[in-house]
This record gives structure tokens, C-alpha cells and sequence, in this order.
């Protein structure tokens, strides 16, 4: 959360405990003065995941164990220059989504320290947000004529797109 806007106070990460006590939490990595850090999703092992932005703006995913209150160290898609972690399943399995350039993403799975980038073809930019425990990742993808799309991707079944205007 934060008092006066982005930009002028710090954007921190929390969640909630069993016992209804709210615990901030700031990736120590960030090295910022009033940095931007948060969570964006928690498995049912107490493992989150989210991300922190550095002084130039590039932003970075981890792991968080909210059990133990340690940090992973930074998670960067290899070959982009911004990583944001979005959701993790209770195989430790993460989705995500990563950027050089800040409008076009790549969705990505990243299992146990290996990175497999997950883009629905046909489109300019996909960004992974949610994964269960089958393997079923959720997300949007925006197609070269603007127009955004949600999708969904499994091993199993490819990709489906769920279209909510005209193309």
C-alpha cells in the first residue's frame, strides 16, 4: 500500500497470518530510497511471490517464506531486463510475465530454478498471472491489432483465448 502516491512514499508487499496480524514485507535487494516492492500471490505452503523495482525501474521477482520471513535471491527471466514472479502453485511452480522494453511482456513458467517462456501465438504480448495445481496457467495476451485477450495455457491443452470484444 501506500499514503501519497506512487512515486512518493514506499509501496511495500504484506499478508495476512492465521492469526489475522498483518506483516509488511520489503525485499532488502531493493536499495531504494522509497522503493516499490510487492506480493502478488501465496501458496498454500505460506511460499508468495512478487516483485521490486530498482532506481531505473526495472523490476525483479522472488520467492518470500512467510514461515521463516526469508527472501530468495532475485529471480530474472534470462535475456529481459524486468521480471515480475505473479503466482505460485503448491508445487512451487511460478507464473509470471517479463519485459525489455516495458509494453510488450512474455509470459514465462518458472520450475525449481528453470525458466520456459510460454507466448500465445499469433500474439504481440502475454503476461501469465495465476497457475494451479494442474498445471493450468491464466493471463492476457494482446493481439497486434490492440485488442486484449484472456488466455489460458496447459501442457496438456495449449492455449485458448477468451475474446470480449471484436478483433
Amino acid at each position: 500500500p501506500t499514503n501519497n502516491g506512487p512515486g512518493n512514499d514506499e509501496n511495500f508487499g504484506w499478508w495476512r497470518g492465521s492469526n489475522g496480524v498483518y506483516h509488511s514485507v520489503q525485499d532488502p535487494h531493493t536499495g531504494m530510497d522509497l522503493p516499490t516492492n510487492q506480493l502478488l500471490g501465496i501458496n498454500n505452503h505460506g511460499l508468495a511471490v512478487g516483485f521490486y523495482n530498482t532506481n531505473n525501474g526495472d523490476s525483479h521477482g522472488y520467492t518470500y517464506n512467510t514461515l521463516t520471513e526469508r527472501f530468495s535471491a532475485p529471480i530474472n527471466d534470462p535475456g529481459f531486463t524486468s521480471t515480475t514472479t505473479a503466482a505460485i502453485n503448491d508445487f512451487g511452480v511460478v507464473a509470471g510475465f517479463a519485459t525489455n522494453n516495458g509494453s510488450t511482456f512474455s509470459g514465462f513458467e518458472y520450475d525449481h530454478g528453470h525458466f520456459t517462456t510460454l507466448n500465445d501465438p499469433g500474439m504481440v504480448s502475454t503476461q501469465l498471472l495465476g497457475v494451479n495445481d494442474h498445471g493450468l496457467f491464466v493471463g492476457d495476451a494482446v493481439s497486434g491489432s490492440g485488442n486484449m485477450f484472456g488466455v489460458t495455457w496447459s501442457a496438456a491443452a495449449g492455449w485458448s483465448n477468451y475474446h470480449f470484444g471484436t478483433d
